[in-house]
């Protein structure tokens, strides 16, 4: 660590994490409360996020939208536990409605674990930033896209990302499931190449006989920048929309096959680890849910079997 860095203790932001999570509030730059929800990024989706950039171990990180915080301090969270100082790149964030709609909560918040060296602020709209950052050179490892979530917008803020972004770099995406942003990730798979890395929830088998497990869309995604750019020409165009249903002609899922299939998924995890006692009870509140699910019975009944026996009927199980 340099003289006069400041050091980021990661063991303060994730405690400040998990209280703020706790109580659902956060304070103002005056000490007003505020309720974080619905528009903080929950925790699952924040540990995602923060997996992430542990997986990448990025130098130069980007993010754009702020809101309350959450975001950037499972980002800074991961810098955090990856570098133990300010000395390297500040974490650069850009929001608009920071100061106003927000009251600079955010700001405060990243004050308040002692991350400030590691923040490079900008309260003006991503249209206006990122083009300032192209002019000026700027690249980065890793982006996270969160701002607004109309299709002409969010595909403005990637067509500039695409560009800041290095070769193989990580782009993530909030809110994947609504149209506009849906399409943009599809306008850049199929138009520019990049791949698919992760999704929260992680993308459902794909079932004939299931028009929800086909249509059914991630609330956050990773897509990987290709090392190499696609060639195209002046005219190139490959349609990004074709089979494209609206978010609101999906058919919901029924709540209760959901609570199932997690029950199930979770007993069968808890076989393969022996616990069949945990397993047992798992499967028998799933078919308390769905007394129907044949398959359910058997699974219960595995539950009595030698645990060797019982673990290697199950086979491997999607984490």
């Amino acid at each position: 660590m340099m003289p006069g860095r400041a050091r980021l203790d990661a063991a303060i932001i994730r405690e400040r994490i998990e209280r703020v999570y706790a109580e659902q509030t956060v304070l103002d730059e005056a000490g007003v409360s505020h309720k974080i929800l619905p528009i903080a990024v929950t925790p699952e989706r924040g540990a995602f996020i923060a997996d992430l950039c542990r997986a990448e171990r990025p130098s130069r990180t980007l993010e754009i939208g702020m809101a309350w915080g959450l975001s950037t301090l499972h980002i800074l969270l991961a810098l955090a536990e990856d570098r133990g100082d300010a000395a390297g790149e500040p974490h650069l964030v850009m929001d608009p409605f920071q100061g106003s709609r927000f009251r600079n909560a955010a700001l405060r918040l990243v004050g308040e674990v002692g991350a400030e060296a590691m923040l490079e602020f900008y309260p003006e709209p991503s249209e206006i930033v990122l083009p300032r950052l192209l002019t000026a050179g700027r690249q980065f490892d890793l982006v996270f896209i969160d701002g607004d979530h109309r299709f002409d917008p969010g595909f403005v803020d990637f067509f500039y990302v695409h560009r800041l972004l290095k070769p193989g770099g990580l782009v993530i995406f909030d809110d994947v499931l609504f149209d506009g942003i849906y399409l943009t990730t599809q306008w850049a798979e199929t138009n520019l190449g990049y791949e698919p890395v992760a999704t929260h929830p992680p993308a459902p088998r794909r079932s004939r006989r299931s028009q929800i497990s086909r249509l059914q869309r991630a609330h956050i995604g990773a897509w990987r920048k290709p090392m190499r750019e696609i060639e195209r020409d002046r005219f190139h165009f490959v349609p990004f929309f074709n089979g494209f249903v609206p978010l609101k002609d999906i058919p919901k899922p029924d709540p209760r096959r959901v609570e199932r299939n997690r029950l199930n998924h979770d007993g069968l995890l808890a076989l393969r680890a022996g616990d069949r006692v945990g397993a047992r009870r798992a499967f028998a509140a799933a078919l308390k849910l769905d007394p129907s699910y044949t398959a359910g019975y058997l699974r219960w009944m595995r539950t009595f079997l030698p645990p060797g026996i019982a673990a290697m009927l199950t086979g491997r199980t999607r984490g």
